[in-house]
């Protein structure tokens, strides 16, 4: 018969490895979502943005963000908040993106600082253009 410590410690080692496990998934996912264009073109805007590098500082980086809700992406669109940083200040970086054509665009990113409940908009689509048709 097993004993109660021998299945203690199968289960602490089954626990530890579904945890790790999870960990490593999640890297795997935020290492992907790095990866892509709509994430490398949303930070290129950031951080060409004049306005965001007075208020954050030089050099911006990522401070993090969640693979789960509210961030989202699937093969036409993307939305991500994710954590900011620079020498003067932290805040959040939101962007929307769409694909067209297999070309990612970024359609909507705001910056928010901490301690602060305004947005500044760095890139603003025009979504009021009229369409004309020729008839």
């Amino acid at each position: 018969m097993i004993s109660n410590r021998a299945l203690w410690k199968t289960s602490v080692y089954i626990a530890i490895g579904g945890m790790t496990s999870v960990m490593i998934m999640r890297s795997i996912l935020k290492d992907r979502v790095r990866k892509t264009e709509y994430y490398r073109e949303a930070f290129k805007k950031l951080r060409a943005h004049e306005g965001a590098q007075f208020l954050l500082g030089e050099p911006i980086k990522e401070a993090g963000f969640d693979i789960g809700k509210p961030n989202y992406a699937d093969a036409k669109e993307a939305y991500f908040e994710i954590g900011v940083k620079g020498p003067k200040n932290i805040g959040k970086m939101y962007f929307w993106a769409v694909s067209e054509n297999e070309k990612w665009t970024i359609d909507r990113l705001e910056l928010e600082l901490r301690n602060d409940d305004k947005r500044l908009a760095i890139v603003k689509k025009a979504h009021d253009a009229e369409v004309v048709k020729n008839e």
